[in-house]
């Protein structure tokens, strides 16, 4: 591809050769820019000023999902939409964030899905002796072993797991004044869900900031 073509930013992976020239230069670049009446030019001036001001979004709320026995696995989303809904401070101030940890499968066992090789034996000489090479006549395999694959059965996998193989947290993003008093509506009421309930999903809240925590960290 000619060195010449031009590429945007969000584009430039498909191109080493124009990526290599996206370093944190960039943002330096992004702030220099005329921005000629382009809304979304003067905006992410504004967000990479935040930036090197320190000027970040706060987190002033997070709950954890504690599920019930009988609770069914999460719609994407459901939560985080229903949390918002719940929510009457103007949605522009405000962001819910819903974080997953899990170990690569989910609310299961991710050893369920651990495939390995045993019970390697070495094959017949009858074998080697019929068995070619890419169907080449007089070229034998070089594989002289069979390997049978196979799913860990529960006797060879650790009693040390843990109860939950996922957890889910809500953070509550605060994007106004950074007062305590223009944001104190929106945390009592987050602070009053305590749990969600209906015919699939049965979940408790339980509170990782309790409301004030976010000043003391200050």
């Amino acid at each position: 591809m000619s060195l010449l073509t031009q590429w945007c930013l969000s584009e430039t992976v498909k191109d080493m050769r124009a990526y290599l020239w996206v370093t944190d230069d960039i943002l330096n670049q992004i702030r220099t820019l005329n921005p000629d009446g382009n809304d979304k030019i003067k905006k992410a001036q504004e967000i990479v000023d935040r930036i090197y001001r320190r000027d970040f979004y706060k987190v002033i709320g997070e709950k954890r999902v504690k599920w019930r026995d009988e609770s069914k696995s999460l719609p994407k989303n459901c939560l985080k939409k229903w949390m918002e809904e719940k929510l009457t401070t103007d949605k522009d101030l405000f962001e819910i964030q819903e974080v997953v940890f899990h170990y690569g499968s989910g609310m299961t066992n991710p050893m369920n899905n651990v495939k390995l090789h045993r019970n390697i034996k070495k094959a017949s000489e009858k074998e080697k002796e019929t068995e070619h090479c890419n169907g080449d006549k007089g070229k034998t395999s070089k594989t002289y072993k069979r390997v049978q694959r196979a799913v860990m059965t529960k006797d060879e996998i650790s009693d040390m797991l843990p109860a939950k193989f996922q957890q889910i947290y809500f953070r509550l993003v605060w994007k106004g004044d950074t007062s305590p008093q223009s944001y104190q509506k929106i945390l009592l009421e987050f602070s009053k869900l305590k749990g969600y309930d209906d015919e699939d999903i049965k979940v408790d809240f339980i509170d990782t900031m309790q409301v004030g925590d976010s000043e003391k960290s200050d």
